[in-house]
C-alpha cells in the first residue's frame, strides 16, 4: 500500500506540514511507501489559493525525493486512527526521532541558500488571540513569556554574547510591551513563510503554542526553547519553560557552549 497526506480543510500551513510529517514518520516506521500529495486548501491565504499553496509546498519541500501520490494511496490525514489501530501504533509527537528530523531539515534546506547570522538572534514566535480563528483560546501567555525572556537575556548578558531579541507575531503592538522589544525588532504581520523562515534560522528559537510554532521548532537545528504546557508538547531535547517562565539555565548554558564550539569549528 501507499500512504499520502492531504490534510483536512480549514487548517493552516503548520498543521498541513505537521500532518505530512506524521504520515512520513508512520510510513518509515512500518515500511509503507510514502507518496507525496502537494499542499492544497491551506487557510489564511494572502494571495490566490494556488500561489499560496505553491509557496508552502516549496517552503517545506517535503515532497523532495518522494514519488507522487496515485489514486489508490491512503490519505493518512483522514485515516490515521484506523491505521494506528491496524498496525498497533501508539507513538505520539515524541516519536519524531533525530534521524527523521535531520531528513525533514535536509529537505527544507535543499532548495534554499545557506545562511549565517551576523549577530546572535533570539527569535520568538508569539501566537495571539484571533476572534476569527477556531484556535481563539490558544494564544501565548505573554507574562510567562516575558519572564522566560528575562532569564534568557540574563544568561546571554552573563556570557557576553551580543544578541538581539526579535518578536514575530500578528496584530498591533498593543499588549506586547511586557516583552520589552520595540522598533525594528518587533515584527508584526509579516509574510507567514518569510516569518517561519526567520524563526527556523534563529540561533535560539523560542516557541509558544500551535503548529506554526511547533513546525518551526522541528525544522530549526539550533537551540529551541518551548512552553512546557503547550500543545503539541516539546520534544525531549528542547529546553522547556514552566508555568512561571522558569527554565533550566545551567542546561541551556551548556547547550550554548556546545553550539559555540561547533560554530567555531565549522
Amino acid at each position: 500500500g501507499e500512504i499520502t497526506s492531504a490534510a483536512a480543510p480549514a487548517e493552516g500551513a503548520g498543521s498541513h506540514a505537521l500532518m505530512a510529517m506524521h504520515a512520513i514518520r508512520f510510513a518509515r516506521r512500518f515500511g509503507v511507501a510514502y507518496v507525496h500529495t502537494p499542499f492544497a486548501g491551506i487557510r489564511h491565504a494572502d494571495r490566490p489559493a494556488r500561489d499560496w499553496e505553491a509557496v508552502w509546498e516549496a517552503h517545506f519541500n517535503l515532497g523532495e525525493g518522494e514519488a507522487s501520490a496515485g489514486p489508490n494511496a491512503i490519505n493518512y490525514a483522514l485515516a490515521f486512527p484506523a491505521l494506528h489501530a491496524l498496525f498497533g501504533y501508539t507513538g505520539g509527537y515524541e516519536a519524531f526521532d533525530e534521524a527523521l528530523l535531520r531528513d525533514f531539515r535536509r529537505k527544507y534546506r535543499s532548495n534554499k541558500p545557506p545562511r549565517r547570522n551576523a549577530i546572535f538572534p533570539v527569535c520568538v514566535h508569539v501566537r495571539r488571540r484571533n476572534a476569527h480563528d477556531f484556535h481563539d483560546d490558544d494564544s501565548a501567555d505573554l507574562q510567562r513569556l516575558a519572564k522566560t525572556l528575562g532569564h534568557l537575556r540574563s544568561l546571554l548578558d552573563r556570557r557576553g554574547t551580543p544578541y538581539i531579541v526579535r518578536i514575530f507575531s500578528q496584530g498591533d503592538a498593543a499588549g506586547l510591551d511586557a516583552l520589552e522589544v520595540a522598533g525594528d525588532a518587533l515584527l508584526l504581520d509579516g509574510g507567514p513563510s518569510v516569518t517561519m523562515g526567520e524563526l527556523i534560522e534563529g540561533d535560539l528559537l523560542v516557541i509558544t503554542k500551535g503548529s506554526f510554532s511547533y513546525v518551526s521548532g522541528l525544522l530549526c537545528d539550533n537551540i529551541v526553547v518551548a512552553d512546557a504546557h503547550a500543545f503539541p508538547p516539546p520534544l525531549a531535547h528542547w529546553q522547556s519553560y514552566d508555568s512561571a517562565g522558569r527554565l533550566d539555565i545551567e542546561a541551556l548554558d551548556r547547550h550554548l557552549t556546545r553550539a559555540a564550539r561547533l560554530e567555531a569549528g565549522s
